[in-house]
């Protein structure tokens, strides 16, 4: 399990699967910006700054490695596991307990309770997702696109929003009567350019959150 180029490594801001001096210096010329918070905001908290920076000089030339083992069961311990409540669906949630630079991800099921044997028969690992934050069920969590801004060319329209957090992309909905936006565009960064449109017209645009079929408040 690993992210789309074969690595996960906070901090490795130029994607070249190591935490440099290269890092530090791209991250030094984005402090105090936000153009770019999904590379740089490092921490999540909307700004560049030297928080940010600090966690790449700690992790610049670490290296090794080691294994968490955590045991749970079916009951739900204060904050660090979790079960699903669906039927058919055992969804368990681990909280590393703070931020690590990580290059391989393993979860090897080893013992399921009522199973024999040194292997068992009936449990695998079907999906593994890092969350940036994990919120209690009983928090609203806040799904709303804010910070919508549109830019206007010959022809087209640039559009730019806060990201959302947990989220693998974006629905923009859009045309010429607010009450029938009849096109979208899907985008998975917080940003889109939308071509084709009629000069001297008026649009009207929304953005929604969206993730494997779920949608969130435009």
């Amino acid at each position: 399990m690993s992210t789309g180029n074969g690595s996960f490594a906070l901090g490795d801001v130029d994607g070249d699967g190591a935490v440099t001096t290269a890092d530090r210096d791209a991250m030094d010329a984005q402090l105090g910006k936000t153009s770019r918070l999904d590379t740089y905001d490092l921490n999540g908290d909307g700004v560049v700054d030297v928080t940010d920076l600090s966690y790449i000089n700690k992790m610049v030339g670490l290296e090794g490695g080691g294994t968490m083992t955590v045991p749970f069961n079916i009951a739900a311990p204060d904050g660090v596991h979790a079960t699903g409540r669906t039927a058919g669906q055992s969804v368990i949630s681990i909280n590393l307990g703070k931020k690590v630079a990580v290059t391989k991800v393993t979860i090897t099921v080893t013992k399921v309770e009522g199973q024999t044997g040194e292997t068992p028969s009936f449990a695998a690992v079907t999906q593994i997702q890092f969350l940036k934050d994990i919120v209690s069920d009983a928090i609203q969590a806040d799904t709303q696109v804010k910070g919508l801004s549109a830019a206007s060319g010959d022809g087209e329209v640039k559009l730019v929003w806060d990201s959302v957090k947990n989220v693998t992309g974006y629905t923009v909905s859009y045309g010429q009567d607010r009450n029938n936006l009849n096109q979208r565009l899907s985008v998975n960064t917080n940003k889109a350019t939308l071509s084709g449109l009629t000069n001297n017209k008026t649009y009207y645009f929304q953005v929604s959150a969206a993730s494997d079929g779920w949608s969130g408040t435009p």
